[in-house]
């Protein structure tokens, strides 16, 4: 890895634990550099400044959610990042709690990658059907996903109903007519 690729690459994990914690506004790019371990000049010399190291923190957060853990299952992936802690997921919740633009400017090259591929088989719609499907198939998914530190200590739930819960769901138990 390159110097200046490390350097970047600190710079945006410090951000999304920073970040993650404290919110955009309530971070100094002071505080994220201390955390790196690199320069103050280091943002504007890999980002151009705070905003746009925050974009790039979120779009690593955004990656590390999306990114299939391991062998398993999406549903053990996503309640391993939720029962850890993520500091990614804390980035995402925090900018989901900020009105979501720019997380949802981060997550729209992966969905738009899953939807290009998608091609519905012959008879079963037309690509905006099975867009629209697929929406509806992972929109519940997502949002108890990240409503689970929420979730979780509210309602007493335990493993046990977490594992029901992502396993009802998911999008690919869904019965067809």
């Amino acid at each position: 890895m390159e110097p200046d690729a490390g350097t970047r690459e600190r710079l945006v994990q410090a951000a999304i634990r920073l970040f993650g914690e404290r919110g955009y506004h309530a971070t100094p790019v002071r505080t994220i550099c201390a955390h790196a371990g690199v320069n103050l000049g280091a943002v504007s010399y890999h980002f151009g400044g705070k905003r746009q190291l925050y974009r790039a923190a979120l779009r690593s957060a955004v990656e590390t959610i999306l990114r299939p853990g391991g062998s398993g299952p999406a549903a053990d992936h996503l309640a391993a990042l939720l029962e850890a802690g993520s500091p990614d997921v804390r980035l995402l919740l925090h900018d989901l709690a900020d009105g979501g633009e720019i997380a949802l400017e981060a997550a729209a090259p992966h969905l738009r990658r899953t939807l290009e591929r998608l091609e519905p088989a012959e008879g079963e719609g037309t690509p905006a059907a099975v867009r629209a499907a697929l929406a509806r198939t992972l929109a519940p998914l997502v949002g108890a996903a990240l409503l689970w530190p929420v979730l979780r200590p509210g309602f007493g739930l335990g493993d046990v109903e977490r594992r029901r819960l992502l396993d009802a769901l998911l999008p690919f138990r869904e019965e067809r007519p």
